[in-house]
């Protein structure tokens, strides 16, 4: 769909009502009765929707501290027999304060591709958790091996963190050996 581009005037000097005046680009005007309407600089809708999004610059300066800032590790790596818990060490050494609200996925690696768990019959409790730049935390996520098998094999699990107005994800990896 085409975007339209809006301007606001207000014509202080020569509308004597102080109502807001509103040129579009297709050069039609049209009178606001309220003063404290505020509209967007700039509407460029796809299929009747639109969201608000930060400046790129901002947008990419803030991802790229929280990915490259924010690690996740396990204590061990490597297990004999799945633990009921993973237990994650969460470090924020980004400029942004961080939280989850736990949740998160489950895959194995199966023939040369991750194969996610499904997960959809599971009711995660979602506990909020914050995590202020400069600390650290831990989550313990539960495997579910009550759900699901953890034969000899690696496996990944993706946590889903967010931040002022974004979200982004990090992810950890153990193994079952002999």
């Amino acid at each position: 769909m085409c975007g339209i581009v809006l301007s606001i005037v207000l014509l202080s000097c020569g509308n004597k009502e102080g109502k807001l005046k509103v040129e579009a680009a297709d050069s039609t005007n049209e009178i606001l009765d309220d003063k404290k309407q505020v509209l967007i600089d700039t509407l460029d809708t796809n299929e009747g929707e639109w969201q608000f999004q930060q400046p790129p610059d901002i947008a990419f300066q803030g991802f790229d501290d929280v990915d490259k800032n924010v690690m996740l590790e396990l204590e061990t790596d490597s297990y004999k027999v799945a633990p009921e818990n993973l237990e994650i060490t969460i470090s924020n050494n980004s400029d942004w304060d961080i939280s989850t609200n736990t949740e998160f996925e489950i895959s194995q690696y199966v023939t040369d591709d991750w194969e996610e768990f499904d997960m959809n019959k599971i009711v995660l409790k979602k506990k909020p958790v914050t995590i202020k730049k400069g600390d650290k935390d831990k989550l313990f996520l539960k495997l579910f091996k009550d759900q699901f098998d953890y034969p000899i094999g690696r496996y990944r699990v993706v946590v889903f963190f967010e931040f002022e107005w974004a979200r982004f994800e990090h992810e950890v990896r153990f193994s079952i050996v002999e």
